[in-house]
């Protein structure tokens, strides 16, 4: 490639004297977008580190060279690399929210970047910022500037750090999962941002995903990673059609596709009846129904999935289900009995019979115990295997029943990949032997592979123990391939449920349709 942006030759790169990453050779064209593709730990973050080249991220190359816009990175002193990144070398991460401040407006971090590169007047910096703003599609500008980064849906944030790295003008964007939770109507709001950016600014983008579809439908080449070397590498049309190592046949197996197979099971045994069921938050002496007037019955044995943007009312709902907080209004029947009005004690029973699994499952473990002290915890309060020693048997058991090796159990949370904390988080909620299983999001930030094996598991679980399930996502394609029936919210609304198979071969509401067009693009 003549005259590339950004050239990698045979890096080696890791942590702590030990390379992660193995002679990794690529380069990045101008006005190019480039995927890097790799389940979780393959190694793609780190590449990205390496790039940017900060003492603080802890990554060290050990050999081989990076070279941007013809300058060595390795050779530029500490000033000429913080006036290169940041204006020339942009990076947008996976989470925006972690890279600003979450207590300051808007305005002021996209006025502090760009003095901190340009001498610009203030009218003269928020003009262009309302220009890229527009250009993405967020016409409430204003509105938008005078709001601090928590103040904001995921989707949004991501839509903000775009426009941030945008209005900088840079030669290359270093992207590290930009959409891995975002909702599939984010998604496709982000695949387009990316097009407007190297159509407006010229800009060379590298994309690390996990998401080999997300790469299909906006990179010009694409590199696949497996564990710390780059196995695959061409045009992305080449990549999909005729993939030649057996990783990238795998990931691409993996990727979850609309299906619309009847399930075959007749479910009559009710197990959890909602009715009318409604959430209200006061914002700001503004009154926002959450979730509005929702009903549904679950029976025993059946997998309902509950699918819809950010937003919608889904993890609220869930929420209520079990009464995490408290329904303003409606009826929710466990096995016939009113749970909206348990009081601890009933609750604490509820549990025994209930469980969920959150979205995030790091965050859901106390990150300074071993993940045993706290399955521990869970079996002294909700087990009747008391002792230590049987307490252990049954965590070894579960760990194994769910694909884990029994002495993971004796790591801390942040020791594991997202995949294996999410399994464990799994193991924890079936310790009580739960007859519905709740799961918020449980795969949504999974590499395509950790997504497939959890569904499996899940798929398994609810086949062999007669468990219900509610499964909430934003991936219509994934509820279908796994639940018996759907509800589609929007705006804390049902707007259609059903059967998997009727919802997906005759949506009734245009926004389904809209869900299922997404979805088909992601």
């Amino acid at each position: 490639m003549k005259n590339p942006v950004l050239s990698l030759r045979n890096l080696c790169a890791g942590y702590n004297g030990s390379n992660v990453v193995s002679d990794i050779s690529f380069e990045v064209g101008a006005g190019e977008i480039f995927a890097l593709v790799g389940e979780s730990g393959s190694g793609k973050s780190t590449v990205l580190k390496a790039i940017l080249g900060l003492p603080s991220n802890g990554v060290r190359t050990s050999d081989g060279s990076i070279t941007f816009n013809g300058l060595n990175m390795a050779e530029l002193s500490t000033e000429d690399r913080r006036k290169l990144l940041g204006e020339k070398l942009c990076t947008v991460f996976q989470n925006p929210t972690t890279a600003m401040n979450p207590i300051r407006k808007i305005r002021s971090q996209f006025l502090d970047t760009m003095r901190s590169h340009k001498r610009v007047e203030p009218q003269q910096a928020l003009a262009a910022i309302r220009t890229v703003f527009n250009k993405l599609g967020l016409n409430d500008a204003d509105r938008v500037l005078d709001c601090c980064p928590f103040e904001l849906s995921g989707g949004m944030c991501q839509r903000v750090a775009l426009a941030l790295a945008m209005v900088m003008e840079p030669a290359l964007i270093l992207a590290d999962e930009p959409t891995s939770a975002l909702d599939v109507m984010n998604q496709r709001q982000v695949i387009e941002e990316f097009r407007i950016l190297r159509e407006e600014c010229g800009a060379s983008i590298v994309l690390v995903t996990h998401n080999i579809s997300l790469a299909s439908h906006i990179a010009d080449r694409t590199a696949i990673m497996y564990r710390g070397e780059l196995v695959e590498c061409g045009p992305t049309s080449q990549i999909l059609t005729s993939p030649q190592h057996a990783y990238t046949k795998k990931l691409i197996s993996d990727v979850p596709r609309i299906q619309a197979n009847a399930s075959g099971h007749s479910f009559t045994d009710r197990l959890l009846e909602v009715r009318n069921v409604t959430k209200r938050y006061t914002v700001t002496n503004r009154t926002v129904d959450a979730v509005q007037n929702i009903g549904f019955t679950l029976a025993r044995g059946e997998a309902l999935g509950i699918v819809g943007e950010s937003g919608s009312g889904k993890s609220t709902l869930s929420r209520q289900l079990l009464q995490l907080e408290k329904t303003d209004q409606g009826s929710i029947r466990y096995e016939g009995e009113e749970i909206t009005d348990l009081n601890r004690k009933g609750l604490r029973t509820l549990y025994r019979r209930a469980q969920m699994v959150f979205q995030v499952p790091l965050t859901s473990f106390d990150q300074h115990k071993r993940i045993r002290a706290t399955m521990r915890d869970v079996v002294r309060n909700l087990s009747d295997r008391k002792t230590k020693r049987a307490a252990d048997a049954q965590i070894d058991e579960l760990m194994q029943r769910v694909g884990l090796a029994p002495e993971l159990a004796d790591r801390y949370p942040w020791e594991l990949s997202g995949g294996q904390c999410q399994r464990a988080a799994i193991a924890r909620a079936l310790i009580a032997g739960p007859e519905l299983l709740i799961c918020d999001e449980a795969t949504s930030a999974l590499d395509v592979t950790s997504q497939a094996q959890i569904v499996d598991l899940l798929r398994c679980l609810v086949r062999e123990s007669n468990m219900s399930m509610i499964f909430i996502s934003h991936d219509i394609a994934l509820v279908s391939g796994l639940c018996d029936t759907v509800m589609v919210m929007k705006y804390g609304r049902c707007v259609e449920y059903g059967q998997v198979e009727q919802v997906i071969t005759a949506p009734a509401h245009e926004y389904t349709r809209e869900l299922l067009e997404a979805s088909a693009l992601c």
